[in-house]
């Protein structure tokens, strides 16, 4: 597992909005009324509150994946067998690099958020010359060619999303995504009472989310509604 470092030896790519690919341009409206500053703000109440001072890294707060029983249970079933050192990877919202760790073997990792203070609150933790840093403007992914990636990974993110987000970023995964490549994502699951208590938590159940999986055109591997208490998980490929 490699080591956090306070130093950054990466690639830095900052792309503004209005400057990802043409169908990514028409969505960024969506997407802005869309998301919200929900991150941001958890990120700078962590700081005031020296949560990540506590716990070492942002994120951890809310569970390490090598401790944490069901967290321990993702990382093995969902992100360890889809690492591979010949592998390009993309993270997107990858927090303070609780689950970014595990990719940093694949040959390149684009790690993907639309918050630059986000992408440094990163950078404070890694040393990796494979890892490139990418501020999109929504749900697009600037600098990124068509059909060039094996791997997509997002955890503690598209749990915030309203599904027409969802549907737009599936857009532009499909156009990233190499044949045969692979996606896990953590959605919402409105149908469990934890699910149902989180206000930032969009109107989202699994077959819902399976429906506009489909509909993006993706084949579903697999689809675990029981393992999280919250939420679902779900493998996909095109």
């Amino acid at each position: 597992m490699p080591k956090c470092s306070k130093e950054l030896n990466c690639a830095f790519i900052i792309f503004r909005h209005g400057r990802g690919t043409g169908r990514a341009k028409a969505m960024t409206r969506n997407a802005m009324m869309s998301d919200t500053d929900l991150h941001l703000d958890k990120l700078r109440k962590a700081r005031e509150r020296g949560i990540i001072d506590r716990f070492g890294l942002y994120g951890l707060h809310w569970g390490d994946p090598d401790e944490r029983a069901d967290l321990v249970a993702v990382r093995d079933r969902f992100v360890w067998p889809l690492i591979h050192p010949d592998k390009i990877a993309v993270e997107i919202g990858p927090g303070g690099g609780r689950w970014t760790r595990y990719f940093l073997p694949c040959r390149r990792l684009y790690v993907v958020d639309r918050y630059p203070e986000l992408l440094a609150e990163l950078s404070r933790n890694f040393h990796a010359p494979n890892m490139v840093l990418i501020e999109n403007s929504g749900t697009d992914f600037p600098g990124i060619a068509d059909r060039t990636v094996d791997l997509v990974f997002s955890y503690g993110t598209f749990v915030h999303f309203e599904l027409p987000m969802i549907a737009d970023y599936l857009h532009e995964i499909r156009r990233i995504l190499k044949p045969g490549g692979d996606v896990v994502l953590q959605y919402a699951d409105k149908t469990k009472p934890v699910g149902a208590e989180t206000p930032s938590f969009p109107d989202c159940d699994p077959q819902r989310i399976a429906k506009i999986i489909r509909d993006a055109e993706f084949r579903i591997v697999q689809q675990d509604d029981e393992l999280l208490n919250n939420s679902g998980l779900v493998h996909f490929t095109r």
